[in-house]
Formats: C-alpha cells, structure tokens, sequence
C-alpha cells in the first residue's frame, strides 16, 4: 500500500498538482507512524519536502529537509534543497555553510544552490560562474539524451508504457470494486427506505382508521349531547325553542360536513378494501381532522356546543384567561366534547401521550387555583 501511494504522489507532483501531492504524502506518513515500517520514511519525506518546495512554502520545506539531513540516508541534493529553502527564507549564511560543506558541487542541483547564495552575497563572478556551469549541465543532458541508443529507448518506451497500463488496469480495477459497492450500497438504501416508506404509509392508514373509529364515537357523544341540551336548555331562561334551533342547526351542519362522507367511506371500504379506497379514507380523514384545529368556523360552531352544555364556558374563558395558548384552549374544547386523551393528542400533534396528560394536569391545576365565580364550571369538564 505504501508503494502506492508514493507513486501516486509522485505521479502529482510531476504533474505540478503539488497540493495533492503534499496530501497524499502526509497520508502515507500516517499509515507509517501506525505500522512502524521505517523503510518509506526517508523517501516520503523527501518527496514531500520536494512538493512543498516547489509550491513555495519554503518554511515548511526546511522543517521536512531538517529531518533527511538529519538521517543517515541524506544526498547532496537534500543538502542542496536545504540550503536553497534558507536562502528563500532569507538566511544565506546558514545556505552559505550548506554550499560550503556539500563534498561534490558539480551536480547541477548544486550549481542552482551556488548561484542563488553568491547572487544573495553580491559575489557576481563566482554566480556568474554557477550560471555557466547550470547551462551546461541542461547541455549535457539534452546531448546525453539525444545519443541514447533508438533501440534502447523503444525498449525503456514499451517498458514505461507497459508499467502504465498495469496501473490503469488496478486503478479501473480499484474504480470498478468501488463503483460496484456503492451501487450495491446504493440499492440497498433504495430498498431500505422503499420498505420503511411502505410501512409507514401502512401505518398511518392503519392510525386514521383508528381515528375514524373514534370520530363515530364522537357523533354517538354528539348526538347525546343534543339531546342532553334540548333537557338542559329548558331550565335556563332563554326561550327553549330558540337553544333547540340553534343546538339543531349547529349539529346538524357538523354532522352534514363531513360524517355522513366518512360513513360511506367506511361502508365502501367494508366491501371494497383497496388501497386506493384507504388512501381516500385517509385524505378525507386528514382534511376533515385538520378543521378541527385549523377552521375557525368549525372550531366557533364546537365552542357554541361547548357554550351550550358548560354555561358559556368557552366565552367566559375568553374573559378570564385572556392570554391562553390556542392549544390549551382546544384541549379544553375537545375534553367539552368528551373526545379521549388519545384522540385528543392526535389533534394537538402531540408526539407522546404523556405531553397530553401533562397539559390536563397543568391546565386543572390553574382552575383549582383560580379564585373566580366560574372556578367550578372550569372544574366540571374533569368530572
């Protein structure tokens, strides 16, 4: 794995994308810290050194060729890089007494070096002198170059090309193996949330059949209360015919809005079970669940129930308690109407039976506590 990753680099830093090759560099000197096998250590540092210099952070550079110097398998060319990353930094007399102690100056790496700290201490002559030398170690490399053997360099060429194609065949290798996973990752996430989506469409199918079962016995509860209203309304001093209109005319349309829907629904759901068929039970359940909370008609026309069988609570509410929340008063609403606790936190959104109960518990305890003439009509609904 190392091997790899140091051609890699090299192959970046070749390529003059020396951020990547700084990158992977530093990657591979992690994998040998963790594993303890020195043998890549010096030449990763070497190259990472490289890259660094070349992309000018010449600080960082001297930090990586402090340590090759500083091992036994340092070259004159990690010296030569040492010192020209000093002279970049702007101290030329540590580069000085690099140049000096270098054994063979004659490498070109060398004469780079020798030019830049004569430059830097205005000796013209003698970096003049570097300069001439740099020039022709380019011209005995372009000689050496053009004299080598044709034969031997088709066979370096098909060697090379050879040593490349076997790297594209591990690397489209490696890509495929990849490719392959995440499209089996892929379609296994599909799948996941597929089956997990179904389940929960089925379960809120299932939750608002539950919630339909419970609106039936709601309309029972209503239809009781009309008729405890026409008994309620005659001991009170408005004229009885007019509380049994009113009374009448709103149950009546609550009823007309959407229960008699919801029974056909369920009846054609009965002999006709079909997803499409729960999928329209729900929608119409949602809707008409969502008027509870959000139509404010709808809501006025229960509060006038409510009015009704709790002497005006909801209005005296209003006068009492000015600044309660818009749940709290639904809550005191719903529990007029005797809906369940459960039902109750369905229509309140409430994501644990527990909030629900909590809010009855706080919100009887503020009657228990108020001191007004309504307390005890307050109190009655927890009867």
């Amino acid at each position: 794995m190392p091997n790899r990753f140091d051609f890699a680099a090299v192959l970046y830093h070749n390529n003059h994308d020396y951020e990547k090759s700084v990158r992977l560099s530093r990657q591979l000197l992690d994998t040998i810290a963790k594993t303890g096998d020195k043998f890549w250590l010096i030449p990763t540092y070497r190259l990472l050194g490289l890259s660094l210099f070349s992309n000018k952070e010449y600080d960082k550079s001297l930090d990586i060729y402090q340590k090759v110097c500083e091992s036994a398998e340092a070259n004159p060319s990690d010296s030569a890089y040492f010192g020209l990353a000093c002279i970049n930094l702007g101290d030329t007399v540590k580069a000085y007494d690099i140049l000096t102690s270098i054994p063979d100056i004659k490498k070109g790496i060398n004469h780079w070096l020798g030019y830049e700290v004569y430059s830097a201490l205005d000796s013209t002559q003698k970096a003049f002198d570097m300069m001439t030398a740099m020039y022709k170690d380019a011209d005995r490399a372009l000689y050496s170059s053009c004299k080598r053997n044709i034969s031997g360099a088709l066979i370096d060429y098909n060697s090379y090309k050879h040593s490349i194609i076997q790297e594209r065949l591990k690397y489209v290798k490696t890509i495929s193996i990849f490719t392959i996973l995440i499209v089996c990752f892929l379609m296994a996430t599909i799948i996941y949330f597929a089956i997990r989506h179904h389940r929960n469409q089925q379960a809120a199918i299932d939750r608002y059949i539950r919630v339909s079962d419970n609106l039936y016995i709601t309309i029972d509860k209503l239809r009781e209360s009309e008729e405890q209203l026409q008994t309620t309304t005659k001991n009170l001093k408005i004229t009885v015919e007019e509380n049994e209109n009113r009374a009448n005319t709103i149950i009546t349309n609550l009823i007309r809005d959407r229960f008699d829907e919801i029974n056909n629904l369920c009846q054609g759901l009965y002999e006709n079970d079909t997803p499409a068929t729960r999928k329209k039970i729900v929608n119409l359940v949602n809707s008409f669940i969502n008027g509870f909370t959000d139509d404010d008609a709808k809501i006025k026309k229960l509060e006038d129930i409510a009015n009704l069988q709790f002497n005006g609570i909801m209005t005296k509410l209003s006068v009492d308690f000015p600044k309660l929340i818009k749940t709290d008063r639904l809550f005191i609403l719903y529990t007029c109407l005797g809906f369940s606790t459960q039902s109750i936190a369905f229509l309140l959104h409430d994501e644990r039976i527990t909030t629900t109960y909590d809010r009855r518990k706080r919100i009887k305890r503020k009657f228990t506590t108020f001191e007004g003439e309504n307390r005890d009509i307050y109190l009655d609904i927890f009867q």
